[in-house]
C-alpha cells in the first residue's frame, strides 16, 4: 500500500536508532529572584496596610492572591535588589526571594 506513495517508508519491523535524550535546560544559578515576599495576609484589610507602608517608601509593590492567602510582594527587581532587601529588613520586615 505503501508503494503508491511518492517518498513514502515503509516499516519493516527494524526499530530506528534511539536518540539519546536532551537534557532539560537548567536554570541558571546566576538568576536573582525578581519578588520579594514581606507578607501574607488573609484579611484584605492587613494585606492593604501593608501595600500602603510600603508603597509610601516608595517601593514597587504588587498584591498576590494564593487561594485564601493574600501575599504582598516587592518587585519587580533589578541589580538594586540587594539594597530594596536591606530597607525591608531595617523596616523590621521578614523577607522570602520568589520567582
Amino acid at each position: 500500500m505503501a508503494r503508491g506513495f511518492a517518498g513514502a517508508q515503509v516499516y519493516r519491523g527494524a526499530r530506528p536508532a534511539a536518540q539519546p535524550a536532551q537534557p532539560a535546560p537548567q536554570a541558571q544559578p546566576s538568576a536573582a529572584p525578581r519578588y520579594v515576599q514581606v507578607g501574607a495576609f488573609k484579611t484584605q484589610a492587613s494585606a492593604d496596610a501593608l501595600l500602603e507602608k510600603l508603597r509610601s517608601e516608595g517601593l514597587p509593590v504588587v498584591l498576590v492572591k494564593d487561594g485564601s492567602l493574600l501575599k504582598v510582594r516587592v518587585g519587580p527587581l533589578g541589580e538594586g535588589r540587594e539594597e530594596v532587601v536591606a530597607r525591608l529588613k531595617a523596616l523590621g520586615l521578614p523577607t522570602l526571594a520568589v520567582p
